[in-house]
């Protein structure tokens, strides 16, 4: 009897520390400081530290912890993006286009003496109070199947109008002034004199009068958020703690954003100009059979997003084979940064060789090999302190200029 009681105490020993550990694996694990998303912080001087994001202050000073935690002053700060994390493309489906480019996915409500009631989607969701003033367009949803991104080129933002115009979804367009809107209709008042009612299930695109537009830009420093949704919103100033940031906007609106949903925020009029904000003092371009290609400011040569190692940049220049594009720096510059590669969308069979010059010298930036269109883009940071010009050249590769269609993502000067 002693013998088996002894067992029978064994036995139920092992089942308590198996029931033990069983609840052990089984029961929730308090959140952790290695949970909390990562941010590269990217400061003037060039060196990247890593962290969670334990603090932004309104100066745009910065906090970030982990095993070897760092404080960056506002002053600074270039950006922060969410490591190891591609920058999404801007929103598709029902947004608002702002006239300084913002985006934000959402559903406006209603129109109320020259300002709109729109639903927006800021990770969490928030009715905010728009001026007409600021709204270059709005997009409602698309027919199942179809790329809204497709359907109008992405420079229809930044064409003239006098008027405001609904674009229908039979490609009609009806021109006018917009005197309501509601969740059922859009009321245009034309140029006759005529009221025309249009459902909202028939509207593709609303365009507003550009020549009533005001595109606001404060004269000292603000930060632009890219959010998980890939909406891009603009903000006077703002601040954080691990879990949420609270900004003010252009249009005097207070939002809320999760830092879960935070993929990077960059500092506008510090210390970095980015090159698309700034002319060339000249572009020279040799033609390949005859075809010229301009450089363009903020989309690729093709008139696309910027978009080069999976990301999309809204910032950079678009260059193709063969050119050479040149600043005047004055001296006023320390360094030159930013990532260089073919474009995802059209330079997949492109071949180039790129220079950067300083002063007409090329610059050793670690790297004299072809690039092509299956190579990750390039990282660049080059010293022009003091310097009087900087030259960005694209030259021909392989395959003469067949889809040499190149990003230099966030081209920037650091002052």
């Amino acid at each position: 009897m002693k013998y088996g009681k002894c067992n029978l105490q064994n036995a139920n020993c092992i089942l308590q520390f198996f029931l033990y550990l069983l609840i052990f694996w089984t029961s929730p694990v308090p959140a952790q400081e290695s949970s909390a998303p990562l941010f590269d912080l990217h400061p003037a001087d060039g060196v990247v530290a890593t962290g969670s994001l334990q603090q932004l202050r309104d100066d745009w000073s910065v906090s970030l912890g982990g095993t070897k935690p760092i404080q960056v002053k506002g002053t600074d700060l270039i950006s922060l993006r969410r490591s190891q994390t591609a920058l999404p493309s801007t929103p598709r489906g029902e947004r608002v286009v702002f006239t300084n480019g913002d985006q934000l996915p959402g559903t406006p409500l209603e129109l109320r003496a020259e300002r709109i009631r729109f639903q927006a989607q800021i990770g969490t969701d928030a009715e905010l109070n728009l001026p007409l003033s600021a709204i270059s367009l709005f997009w409602f949803p698309a027919p199942q199947g179809i790329d809204d991104g497709d359907r109008l080129h992405p420079r229809s933002a930044a064409q003239r109008r006098k008027g405001d115009c609904a674009l229908l979804r039979n490609g009609d367009l009806v021109e006018g002034t917009l005197t309501a809107l509601d969740a059922g209709e859009i009321h245009l008042d034309t140029a006759k004199g005529k009221e025309v009612q249009i459902a909202r299930s028939k509207v593709a695109v609303l365009a507003l009068s550009t020549e009533l537009a005001r595109i606001f830009r404060p004269k000292g420093v603000y930060g632009r958020l890219v959010l998980t949704n890939g909406a891009r919103l603009s903000l006077l100033s703002a601040q954080a703690n691990g879990e949420e940031l609270i900004g003010k906007t252009f249009f005097g609106a207070s939002v809320r954003i999760p830092v879960r949903q935070i993929i990077a925020l960059d500092l506008r009029q510090g210390r970095a100009v980015y090159l698309s904000d700034l002319e060339p003092r000249r572009y020279e371009h040799t033609p390949y059979l005859g075809v010229h290609w301009p450089y363009t400011k903020d989309t690729s040569v093709a008139g696309n997003e910027l978009r080069v190692g999976s990301s999309t940049f809204d910032k950079g220049i678009g260059m193709h084979s063969q050119s050479r594009l040149t600043y005047d720096l004055g001296g006023r510059y320390q360094w030159f940064e930013g990532s260089v590669g073919l474009d995802d969308r059209t330079g997949h069979e492109g071949s180039v060789l790129i220079e950067i010059l300083v002063d007409g010298k090329p610059a050793d930036w670690g790297t004299a090999r072809e690039l092509t269109g299956r190579d990750k883009p390039l990282p660049v940071r080059v010293r022009v302190a003091g310097a009087r010009e900087l030259t960005l050249a694209v030259l021909f590769g392989r395959h003469g200029d067949v889809q040499d269609h190149v990003d230099w993502a966030d081209a920037r000067l650091i002052k």
